[in-house]
């Protein structure tokens, strides 16, 4: 009998075999991972990378917990931003998209600092 290990590898080439990324992306770098939801259920809704947007501005894997996701999405939520997912993941590509969004010139680097600031592990 297979393993969930075998399910979720046969599940990720049914899912990367259906059709390539659409679009032009000039992106040099990429990550994957599992790993088991620790908010929200274990669904392809629910699965990584999350994006921050429509346009896929940002794309965030993340192994870790974000202890104050409650707090920071009301936060996102009562400036319009919207979420897909039900995962803590998916507040840290909203905060990089307002970030951005607040100073088009901020590098990845200071997004990704502010947000650890922003961020209790």
């Amino acid at each position: 009998m297979p393993g969930r290990m075998h399910s979720l590898m046969e599940k990720a080439s049914e899912i990367m075999g259906r059709q390539p990324l659409k679009g032009n992306h000039s992106t040099m770098l990429g990550i994957a991972h599992t790993r088991w939801a620790t908010h929200g259920e274990a669904s392809e809704r629910n699965a990584h990378p999350v994006t921050s947007d429509e346009s896929g501005s940002f794309f965030v894997v993340h192994n870790g917990i974000v202890s104050n996701y409650i707090t920071l999405k009301t936060g996102l939520l009562g400036e319009s931003y919207t979420f897909e997912t039900d995962t803590d993941t998916e507040v840290i590509s909203k905060l990089a998209l307002k970030l951005y969004n607040e100073n088009s010139s901020i590098s990845l680097l200071e997004i990704a600092r502010k947000i650890e600031d922003l961020v209790l592990h």
